[in-house]
């Protein structure tokens, strides 16, 4: 082969790779598979998709149960069966001799958080079976401190001053009750014991710290942990300058109750304000007493509402809130007491959703006797704002009552609370109880 032809022929080779490396001349590669997918969820009547299964659809159930309950609320809080004491019994409805009352109510253990230093309880009871089962709930909101603690010989009257210990029976002085107070390392978890020989051993009676001496036969007697008997010669010396809890002091209180049926729908509802005792915890007379100048009051409220709207029924609702209280007293210094008026906002409905809502309290004349829970401010017109804003018409009242919390000199009322409703139409209303101190 000549040269020439060997040219020719490495350059055709080399177009061929060339055509080769550009795809020429061959099949292009194949496209990727796609990814399975997963076939769309098709729910049928009555079911709607929900994370990617069907499930059975609740809204209009649940809308219907809404307003079924604001309903019952709104008729429940315009019927006050007049309770005295909320805390230990709510009556039957007087319209109602057959329906059982619920009494003894009891402290539960959920949690109600307290509001600006204003203590929440919990209390419930129900009474009845069947058809004829109610129950009654109270939230109270309290100013109650802490209790002050005292010696052990003023709470507990020795036999004589030379007698240093406690024996146990019926109270009487240098005799003391068992009742839940009593603890010590030598006494039974369960059952009774007997014990025939002189022992001691350390303990608390009423939280404070002594000895526990049988001085011949002794019998004790426990439950669950708990002493609940001692009989023969038991004695209990307190250690020296021990204290023990003292009498809780007198304290304002508010709040709300309602009572239901077995079906859990409410039947009677309400709110309360009051001074646990009178007495240590006076009442002021605010007419014709010398009150000076202006007092700003700040606290907190709580109680029920329940809107049900035929024109709006998305929006019904119902349920407990809480909101801060504002009230500003003008006491006059002559004949006159000045007024008073306040604002309620800063709504929390059901313990999580705010509410733009306004309650005003509209300024009335403070009056000296003849109010409901005591001295205090007439039974008044309120108005209540959905947006914060547009204030409806005057709808509802309220009332308020002035205490004196202790000796401070400034010739002005320490604390003052109350109770107040508002309505907007037929469709909205509220409940509530407040209690605010002086600033």
């Amino acid at each position: 082969m000549n040269s020439n032809l060997k040219l020719l022929s490495a350059a055709l080779l080399v177009a061929m790779l060339a055509l080769a490396g550009c795809g020429g001349g061959s099949d292009p590669a194949p496209a990727p598979a796609p990814e399975p997918t997963d076939p769309p969820v098709t729910c049928g009547d009555g079911t709607v998709e929900q994370d990617g299964e069907c499930v059975v659809d609740t809204s209009e159930a649940d809308a219907k149960k809404r307003t079924a309950m604001a309903k019952a609320l709104i008729a429940a809080l315009g019927r006050d069966p007049g309770v005295a004491d909320p805390i230990t019994e709510i009556t039957a409805r007087t319209d109602e001799p057959t329906a059982p009352a619920i009494s003894s109510l009891k402290k539960t253990a959920d949690g109600v958080t307290a509001l600006s230093g204003w203590e929440g309880a919990h209390y419930m009871a129900s009474t009845g079976t069947g058809d004829d089962k109610f129950t009654g709930e109270v939230r109270a909101y309290s100013n109650k401190a802490a209790a002050d603690r005292r010696p052990f010989a003023t709470a507990y009257a020795p036999a004589d001053a030379n007698t240093k210990h406690y024996t146990f029976g019926t109270s009487a002085a240098g005799v003391l009750e068992v009742g839940d107070k009593v603890s010590g390392s030598g006494f039974p978890k369960e059952g009774t014991q007997t014990i025939s020989e002189v022992v001691t051993f350390s303990g608390t009676y009423d939280e404070a710290s002594g000895v526990y001496a049988c001085t011949g036969t002794c019998t004790a007697t426990a439950r669950d942990g708990k002493v609940t008997a001692l009989t023969g010669g038991w004695r209990f010396t307190p250690s020296a300058s021990q204290t023990v809890p003292g009498v809780t002091s007198a304290y304002l209180q508010f709040g709300w109750w309602v009572r239901k049926d077995n079906d859990g729908d409410p039947v009677d509802a309400g709110t309360f304000a009051r001074s646990t005792n009178t007495t240590d915890l006076p009442v002021v007379d605010a007419t014709g007493s010398g009150f000076v100048g202006s007092a700003s009051y700040n606290g907190v409220a709580a109680g029920k509402f329940a809107i049900s709207d035929p024109a709006r029924p998305a929006g019904d609702d119902s349920g407990h809130f809480t909101a801060t209280a504002m009230l500003k007293a003008d006491f006059d210094d002559d004949s006159t007491a000045g007024t008073l008026s306040g604002t309620i906002n800063g709504f929390m409905l059901n313990d999580e959703r705010r509410s733009p809502w306004i309650v005003s309290l509209e300024e009335q004349t403070i009056v000296g006797a003849g109010v409901e829970r005591g001295t205090g401010v007439t039974a008044s017109k309120t108005k209540w704002s959905l947006d914060g804003t547009n204030f409806g018409a005057a709808g509802g009242g309220w009332n308020a009552a002035f205490y004196e919390n202790e000796d401070d000199g400034n010739n002005i009322p320490d604390s003052v609370i109350g109770e107040f409703d508002a309505m907007l139409g037929a469709t909205h209303r509220l409940d509530g109880a407040f209690g605010a101190e002086q600033q």
